[in-house]
């Protein structure tokens, strides 16, 4: 049997006991594994031919998957489909406020020391006070969300 027939089987059986139970399906599929579920029920994505927002915007991802669309742009033209069903979001705008603070992608946290005329004024979280692991520029910061806008100049730090 393949993984998927695996996965079909394993939902059979809970859809039957389910059944006998007299459940229904989609109380099967609750009930299912999270590997199953994640084979089984895949994202739609829908784009409408005539908006002019869902074209611009998949043209602009498949422009990024490059000038050949073949067998070697598959998992670009894959990652643009994927991206267009669930954008990442924009990068927050940088605050300038000393001690202001973000988290990453990872979810790791970065604080501005240094107040708006340093470019290099932001310390990994976890280097306070010794500032391990030196400066780093707004850009080299993967940030996904402001948790703290700092302090106003003026403001008692």
């Amino acid at each position: 049997m393949t993984v998927h027939q695996d996965f079909k089987a394993e939902l059979r059986d809970a859809y039957q006991v389910r059944r006998e139970q007299g459940l229904t399906v989609s109380r099967a599929l609750h009930d299912a594994t999270d590997e199953v579920r994640s084979k089984l029920i895949k994202p739609l994505v829908v784009l409408d031919p005539e908006s002019d927002d869902d074209i611009d915007r998949l043209a602009d991802l498949i422009s990024q998957c490059g000038p050949y669309m073949g067998v070697f742009r598959r998992g670009a033209l894959q990652a643009a489909l994927r991206e267009f069903a669930s954008p990442t979001p924009p990068k927050p705008d940088e605050p300038t406020n000393r001690w202001s603070v973000v988290v990453d992608r990872a979810g790791d946290q970065w604080v501005r020391a240094l107040g708006p005329d340093f470019i290099y004024g932001w310390s990994h979280a976890g280097g306070f006070p010794d500032n391990v692991g030196g400066w780093t520029a707004y850009q080299e910061i993967d940030a996904v969300k402001v948790l703290s806008s700092g302090v106003e100049p003026g403001e008692p730090s």
